[in-house]
């Protein structure tokens, strides 16, 4: 693909997640990624598998390592909205999945079928979990733009605050980051989350 193929299919993908349900959309490029703060620090953390690995990994990783899929050039990051009102979206049913959850599976199912349809890139689907081949979603969310990493530890978008669910999947091109924004409203905060959650 050209510069301008390339341009042209990251923007096409970028709308059509939104018209898949997903409410903010963006691009991470791995190489960017990977130089993020949990994919260089994470596998270092001495008492990571203690703390994190609370999956049995099926991948024969090292406790915070993560598997790129070896055609992943590109991560498109996806989020859904869960409304201060509408606390449901966030609940597990015993091993039933939250709607919020629901929601994005399905846009990236959809945008899995959609992408190789309509241009000359495979995807990928990552997982939830690290330890079965996911990717740190944060750091994804951040790198493509959706938002910065607040002092509360989450992912905090201008649109949305802290009130977001994130999936991601992996693009077989490597198209430019979209991110990061700059936004960062914990600059001067009075740190009403830690006050609220100390």
């Amino acid at each position: 693909m050209t510069n301008q193929e390339i341009l042209s299919a990251s923007s096409a993908i970028l709308k059509k997640a939104m018209y898949f349900g997903a409410h903010l959309a963006g691009i991470a490029n791995v190489d960017d990624l990977k130089m993020a703060p949990s994919f260089v620090f994470a596998p270092q953390l001495p008492v990571l598998d203690k703390v994190i690995g609370t999956l049995e990994g099926e991948m024969e990783l090292n406790p915070g390592e993560v598997k790129w899929p070896e055609e992943a050039k590109s991560i498109l990051a996806v989020a859904v909205e869960h409304p201060e009102d509408r606390p449901e979206l966030d609940w597990w049913y015993g091993q039933i999945s939250p709607s919020g959850n629901k929601l994005l599976i399905n846009a990236v199912k959809a945008l899995c079928e959609w992408i190789p349809a309509n241009f000359d890139i495979n995807v990928f689907h990552f997982p939830y979990f690290i330890e079965q081949g996911g990717i740190y979603l944060k750091d994804a969310a951040v790198m493509a733009g959706l938002g910065c990493i607040g002092r509360n530890n989450m992912v905090v978008t201008p649109e949305f605050g802290p009130r977001v669910r994130l999936r991601a999947m992996a693009l077989s091109v490597p198209i430019p980051s979209t991110g990061p924004s700059g936004f960062d409203p914990c600059v001067q905060c009075e740190d009403l989350c830690r006050k609220a959650c100390p």
